[in-house]
């Protein structure tokens, strides 16, 4: 086909090929004109309808945004309204997210019902469309609230398009039948000499001689620029080849340089936009930061304060304009020097030395001067920061402390109270304890001497009368129990026990612990056995003893049948368990806290004073905390209890060897020496003389100081022990007495105060003396014992 019309083309002349080239070509150049136009005028028209149509549906979106949060349907139809103006939008809603229509606009029938069918899309644009509709989101914050639809005539812009383009036609056809007109005259101008040319032509590539030049051509045949175009074509000719390999070389070069420069501009393109984005995001970063740092600066509970280096307040919160009292506008003339009373300056000095070395200051205490006058105490703390102008300025955190300082000082209060009224107690108890032993001091000692006269006369007639002096020194010796307790307490409240570890044989002390405690047990049909063991332990033998004995004695007091059980095993490499295992009622387990607590008692709401005070678990507790080991307690209830002592293990020592326990001498070492007694209370002075001369011992008995050396004088001896009450009347105490012996007679006269005071401070007045003390009411056989080693 293509080659048919070629050949039919060819057969018409040079003429009419001519205008039919000139003709078709000026078609064709006006044709592709007006297509070009007319696809340009389209596409800014659609551009433009578009972003028209866009902009007005995302404005809308905006415009209703709170109420499509807040759900208000009326809200969202009044701000629908904005588009009556726009006639071209002929209906619109707003959805809900949930796909529900919330409100409209325009031609109700026209719109969905609801937007779950419905995908997000722009307008959709075409030369002959009617109508188009976009479908967009309704954000806030990224968050989708719901959705805006559309619909827009087009009948408008279609017809207006189709005017364009009817005339653009019009106009094309006129340039056209201009153009035939004008090309027909060309034409004939040039016709003449393209033949000559086109006959040159067809004799060169006949001949193939390239030296024909146009000089061979008839002047009237062809003008000058004819002749010029021949000559370039043939010199074109020559050079055709060679050009045309320049050519591809180039084209290939400038391809490469353009292939690099476009990758060159696209990377610093896309670094630029990164930038740009990396820009954006840190700008609104430092907004949000910005935003919320200014939220929590006025919202803060603590005043929040910045100052110049000359104190003036530059900016300041809410909370700090409330500590000082004064408004915005009094605090931006105001410096904190204002603020300072004068009797904190040298410390705001120090403070500021410190933020000028370091760069922060505080935090410290100070109050400050408020605009009613009043002092409110604060804490301050702060550091030294950079403003925007380069210029350094002063940060600080201001706490008003007023509630924690008169919660301090309440509470300073109520603790002076109560050590007032625990000193008080103290008192009342040692006071209380010294009042109750005097009169039961004096009644042991009394009934001991009467025991010990019915012993040494004998006769079944004194059989009931011994009986009953038995049950008053039971009583007594309970009584006694009792008071021991709270002078244990007392001591140990005093700080006056002093640990002295020493290696203790665990035999030695088990044996001590039997003789005084399996009598108590035989007398309650009990069983108490100690298990024999050939360890030692590192600890205070007195306080290990102690500890042990009120163990054994709760255990006998709440056993009722079966028997009590001590033995010890070993703990790891070097520890050892003393256990003290009885089968008596037992302990809930909720109760172990409680049972270490003074005066707590399981199962003795009566307070039977047979089941002591509630005081020996407390000790036990306070002397194993002293000593630094560990009490372990556990139980089951109808089965029995089990109290555990850990303490370290140490090299067992020989056991000393020495008369049988147990064993009473029939008569003192050194009787016949002489010994001091001062005591003021005659009925405790009276019994004391019975008791000892029964022992064989020359007393001195006096009720003070000044009749004893009198005493003394008229003997001509010199006393061999004193014995003496602790709190005497006169100048002179207890301990005043043995200084005064023992700066007549020599420091080595040994001295002995017997006292019922379990006070503080008599208890470490007596403990600094050196002096060995023994407590009322006094066991005689302690008593005797005593007087033997010391009277050896």
């Amino acid at each position: 086909m293509k080659t048919w019309s070629r050949k039919a083309f060819s057969r018409h002349s040079l003429r009419f090929q001519l205008l039919a080239l000139v003709v078709g070509a000026v078609a064709l150049s006006l044709t592709i004109s007006m297509l070009s136009a007319l696809l340009i005028q389209w596409g800014l028209q659609k551009e433009q309808l578009t972003r028209s149509l866009e902009t007005t549906a995302r404005s809308t979106a905006t415009a209703v945004s709170a109420a499509v949060a807040f759900g208000d349907a009326q809200a969202a139809a009044e701000a629908l309204r904005i588009l009556a103006p726009q006639k071209e939008i002929v209906a619109a809603a707003v959805y809900r997210d949930d796909g529900g229509r919330l409100a409209i606009h325009g031609q109700a029938a026209l719109l969905p019902p609801d937007s779950r069918q419905l995908r997000e899309h722009g307008p959709d644009l075409s030369p002959l469309s009617e109508a188009t509709t976009l479908f967009l989101p309704i954000r806030l914050d990224d968050a989708t609230l719901g959705w805006i639809y559309l619909r827009a005539d087009l009948s408008q812009f279609r017809d207006g398009y189709l005017r364009q383009s009817m005339l653009a036609i019009l106009a094309s056809l006129c340039g056209l039948g201009l153009a035939i007109w004008l090309g027909m005259g060309f034409i004939d101008r040039i016709v003449g000499p393209v033949r000559g040319l086109a006959s040159l032509a067809h004799q060169v590539r006949k001949s193939e001689d390239f030296g024909l030049r146009a000089s061979s051509l008839n002047a009237g045949d062809a003008n000058d620029e004819i002749a010029e175009l021949v000559l370039s074509f043939n010199a074109m000719l020559a050079e055709i080849e060679k050009r045309k390999n320049e050519v591809l070389d180039y084209q290939r070069d400038l391809e490469d340089r353009v292939d690099e420069r476009t990758s060159q501009l696209a990377m610093a393109n896309t670094a630029l936009q990164d930038e740009i984005r990396a820009r954006a995001r840190s700008e609104a970063l430092i907004r949000a930061s910005e935003e919320k740092l200014r939220g929590l600066f006025e919202l803060a509970p603590l005043g929040i304060a910045l100052c110049d280096m000359g104190g003036r307040f530059v900016e300041f919160n809410a909370a700090f304009q409330a500590i000082t009292g004064y408004s915005a506008d009094e605090l931006k003339r105001l410096d904190y020097w204002a603020l300072t009373p004068d009797a904190y300056l040298a410390e705001e000095h120090r403070q500021l030395d410190s933020l000028r070395r370091t760069g922060r200051y505080g935090p410290y205490e100070k109050a400050y001067r408020r605009k009613d006058g009043g002092l409110v105490p604060i804490n301050l703390n702060g550091r030294l920061v950079t403003g925007a102008d380069g210029q350094a300025y002063i940060w600080s955190i201001v706490e008003d402390i007023s509630t924690r300082k008169l919660a301090e000082a309440q509470l300073l209060a109520q603790k002076h109270s109560a050590e007032e009224a625990n000193q008080a107690k103290s008192r009342f108890l040692a006071a209380a304890s010294h009042d109750l032993r005097q009169p039961l001091h004096a009644l042991g000692l009394l009934v001991s001497a009467l025991i010990e006269r019915l012993d040494g006369d004998g006769g079944a007639g004194h059989a009931e009368m011994r009986r009953l002096a038995g049950l008053i020194d039971t009583s007594a010796r309970n009584m006694g129990g009792l008071l021991n307790e709270l002078l244990d307490l007392s001591r140990l409240e005093a700080g006056v026990v002093v640990p002295r570890p020493d290696c203790v044989s665990v035999d030695e002390a088990f044996g001590h612990l039997n003789s005084r405690f399996q009598p108590l047990a035989l007398d309650k049909g009990l069983r108490l056995r100690f298990v024999p063991c050939r360890l030692a332990v590192e600890t205070d033998p007195v306080l290990l003893d102690r500890i042990l004995a009120n163990l054994i004695t709760n255990a006998i007091r709440y056993t009722s049948r079966g028997g009590i059980l001590v033995g010890a095993r070993r703990r790891g490499e070097d520890g050892l368990r003393i256990e003290v295992i009885d089968t008596g009622r037992g302990i809930p387990e909720a109760m172990f806290g409680h049972i270490f607590e003074e005066y707590f008692q399981l199962d003795n709401p009566e307070r039977d004073r047979d089941k002591g005070q509630g005081l020996g678990l407390s000790i036990v507790k306070r002397l194993v905390a002293l000593l630094g080991i560990r009490i372990e307690v556990s139980s089951r209830l109808g089965h029995g209890s089990r109290f555990s002592l850990d303490l370290p293990r140490c090299e067992a020592r020989q056991p000393r060897r020495g008369a049988e326990r147990g064993a009473r001498p029939a008569s003192l070492p050194g009787q016949g020496k002489l010994v001091a007694l001062v005591e003021d209370d005659e009925v405790i002075l009276a019994a004391m003389r019975s008791l000892l001369e029964q022992w064989g011992i020359d007393l001195i008995a006096a009720p003070s100081l000044d009749a004893a050396l009198r005493a003394l004088e008229a003997r001509g001896r010199r006393p061999d022990l004193i014995l003496s009450d602790y709190r005497l009347p006169g100048e002179h105490d207890g301990i005043g007495v043995v200084a005064r012996f023992r700066a007549r007679h020599g420091d080595e006269l040994p001295g002995v105060l017997i006292t019922g005071d379990t006070g503080e401070e008599a208890i470490q007045a007596i403990t600094r003396s050196g002096l060995r003390v023994m407590y009322k009411p006094l066991q005689p056989a302690k008593l005797r014992a005593l007087l033997m080693h010391l009277l050896k």
